[in-house]
């Protein structure tokens, strides 16, 4: 007959297969979210697929055209063109790598105008720190005050642990204050003066220096901006200038054997 004991164990077992459904409930849910946004993929990649089929077709067939056109014309042209071929050639690729040579210096501008900024900011941030060092010993009287206040208030605490006889928070309050006490200077009023006035100069000769770095930073953003307009202005003006570059390109003088004279007919 079932007794206690055996009630204990169904009622574990029964809490065990309800932790497993909750547990495989979770992974359910987990599983149907994953299926659907991989559903929703799937459907949207088709719809772009099926929409780019008709267009790709119609476009491929255009290529193909224009590459025939293309063919017939250069041909065409290379025989109206004759001996200027080549010259017209290599003038076309003088221009396009004075271009990219000029992309080029767009990009060392910019990098040029990055490293100025970061100097400039590094220059601002030293300024900073020399004033706020100034600031400081100008409030040292006040900041070592509030040091002696603190050690005040431990020698306090080591006499009043005394007076209730707890050696423990004595030997604590008082290694506290000596530790405190220790880092304590106090300098002359010349010492304090000298200090004062180097700190000053110091501050000047930042703010001499984080002027030049901002000049320096501002003249090589401007450049960068400057080479960027340069540049885009040629690339949007490049086949009216290479057109008008290429119309003055003369043909090259023919070879003529040795000897040779020039008759009436020419």
């Amino acid at each position: 007959m079932p007794d206690e004991k055996d009630l204990e164990k169904l009622r574990a077992a029964y809490k065990k297969l309800q932790d497993n459904i909750a547990v495989l409930q979770q992974q359910a849910a987990g599983a149907h979210a994953e299926l659907m946004a991989t559903e929703a993929l799937i459907a949207e990649i088709g719809k772009a697929s099926a929409n780019y089929d008709g267009p790709a077709t119609s476009m491929q067939e255009e290529v193909d055209a224009y590459h025939a056109a293309i063919g017939k014309k250069r041909q065409i042209a290379e025989l109206k063109v004759k001996d200027l071929k080549d010259t017209l050639d290599k003038k076309i690729t003088e221009f396009d790598t004075g271009l990219q040579n000029q992309e080029k210096a767009v990009g060392a501008a910019a990098d040029t105008a990055a490293k100025a900024s970061a100097a400039s900011d590094k220059a601002a941030q030293a300024l900073r720190d020399k004033q706020s060092a100034f600031t400081a010993l100008k409030d040292q009287a006040k900041t070592i005050g509030v040091r002696l206040n603190e050690i005040k208030t431990l020698l306090a605490d080591v006499a009043k642990a005394e007076a209730r006889g707890d050696d423990i928070a004595m030997y604590f309050y008082v290694t506290e204050a000596a530790a405190k006490v220790k880092d304590v200077h106090i300098p002359t009023s010349d010492e304090h003066k000298k200090h004062l006035l180097e700190a000053q100069s110091a501050v000047e000769g930042a703010k001499t220096a984080a002027a030049a770095k901002k000049a320096d930073s501002d003249k090589a953003a401007a450049d960068a901006v400057d080479a960027k307009r340069k540049h885009e202005t040629a690339l949007a003006s490049r086949r009216t200038d290479l057109l008008k570059a290429l119309h003055d390109v003369k043909a090259p003088p023919k070879h003529r054997e040795p000897g040779y004279k020039a008759g009436a007919h020419e």
